[in-house]
């Protein structure tokens, strides 16, 4: 009988032993067909704290909606989400960090145009793919760019500028902390058959007080310097936007100035490193989309010139594209020749 009941013993253990295999092999199932996405790796690196990356100093336009939108994805997601500013190079230092970063959706990058369409048209040499070596996110802003002169400047409209800058001796000096920046103004030197002596600024927030004194005296530049158009100090004479800006609605647009308007457009966006898990993608996307969605959120946008532009991680994936064609031939029309 001791026999028996040891055998009915090992018999019994050996049946909780099966089923407890086939729960472990159940769950395994469950989890490679993503059916249990609370237990997964990426799920549960997509939590805690998250770095979003911003290639221009504090203060300026882009440092703007990039506080705004993560202020708003962190109470989506539940997590902090920290801006940090990386400034320079044309947001390839910053952009080059997030391409090394692990794949787990805790550091971002905040993506503008200088970045990811310009600096591909410019430079011979990059530190990633802007294609290959992130995953995107979705897109989060588009940018209204105005042209800016010093308010003492003799001149009141985009025509009169141009024969103005015409009759200089020596070349104006343009102010530009962007690809778009740059890229405008070698644009419309041709278009007036001068030339600019380009000054470099790490952002555009830098800009403005070096134009108010004359130090430089144009910028291509977002609508960081809106304020001190409307202090009198600075007259913006045209948008590069398809239409009137709301905050500026007596500054004409290219095309009602004369000139045709540009292809390439400024915008922004939110990246992670390349091989970012769909779960996370995912995830950090209706963030980003629940966040643009909020009235306060698209009000402060819109108050600095910024329009919210949500869209999803596909859609960004074939902008980056289509502007990367439409960047590299304005750049050729504009004479920019990759260094």
């Amino acid at each position: 009988m001791k026999h028996n009941n040891r055998a009915n013993a090992w018999h019994g253990e050996g049946r909780d032993t099966s089923r407890a295999m086939l729960r472990r092999r159940n769950l395994l199932v469950l989890f490679g067909l993503g059916l249990l996405p609370w237990l997964s790796p990426a799920a549960v690196a997509a939590d805690g704290p998250i770095v979003l990356l911003v290639p221009f100093p504090a203060g300026g336009t882009t440092d703007l909606a990039a506080r705004t939108i993560a202020a708003a994805m962190a109470t989506e997601l539940g997590s902090p989400v920290t801006v940090e500013n990386l400034a320079g190079n044309d947001g390839l230092d910053a952009g080059a960090r997030v391409a090394n970063a692990p794949a787990d959706g805790k550091t971002l990058f905040f993506a503008t145009a200088t970045a990811l369409s310009y600096a591909p048209a410019a430079r011979a040499q990059m530190p990633f793919d802007p294609v290959r070596s992130f995953t995107p996110i979705g897109q989060a802003i588009e940018f209204s760019f105005f042209l800016y002169v010093p308010a003492d400047l003799p001149v009141k409209n985009l025509q009169e500028f141009m024969a103005y800058a015409k009759e200089q001796p020596n070349p104006l000096r343009h102010a530009y902390a962007t690809g778009t920046a740059r890229l405008a103004a070698n644009a419309l030197g041709q278009v007036i058959g001068t030339q600019w002596e380009q000054v470099a600024y790490r952002g555009d927030a830098d800009v403005g007080p070096d134009l108010v004194s004359q130090k430089v005296q144009l910028a291509f530049a977002s609508g960081s310097h809106v304020a001190l158009v409307r202090q009198g100090k600075l007259r913006a004479l045209v948008t590069l936007s398809k239409e009137r800006s709301p905050l500026l609605p007596d500054v004409p647009t290219l095309t009602e100035s004369g000139l045709q308007t540009m292809a390439a457009r400024p915008w922004g966006g939110l990246f992670g490193p390349a091989g970012l898990p769909q779960p996370v993608t995912d995830r950090l996307s209706q963030a980003l989309q629940r966040a643009l969605g909020q009235a306060p959120v698209r009000q402060r946008l819109g108050d600095s010139a910024m329009m919210a532009q949500a869209s999803s991680p596909a859609d960004l994936q074939a902008l980056v594209a289509e502007q990367l064609g439409l960047w590299a031939k304005a750049a050729r029309d504009a004479g920019i020749v990759a260094k």
